[in-house]
């Protein structure tokens, strides 16, 4: 049994996506739908794979979600090396 399948993706890096939104589907070579991919969350489109073929169970999309909370780490770690206090 062949493993190779093709991704049809609805998304590209970047895009804004919205929980239950389409983001593409697998494909055997037949044409036949073998999954179809909505998003669990509100976020952006970090990653897609470059390839129309990929193999069963491998990578298709990453995407990822929106902190609503304050992170520190970025000030935090511009102040560590502009201050010189190591």
């Amino acid at each position: 049994m062949n493993q190779n399948r093709i991704v049809l993706l609805a998304k590209k890096p970047g895009d804004i996506i919205k929980v239950g939104e389409y983001l593409g589907c697998v494909r055997d070579y037949e044409g036949n739908i073998l999954e179809t991919s909505l998003s669990d969350l509100n976020g952006v489109v970090l990653y897609q794979v470059g390839s129309l073929q990929v193999i069963k169970d491998g990578p298709m999309i990453t995407y990822g979600s929106f902190s609503r909370r304050k992170d520190e780490r970025k000030e935090k770690i511009t102040n560590y090396w502009a201050t010189g206090t190591r």
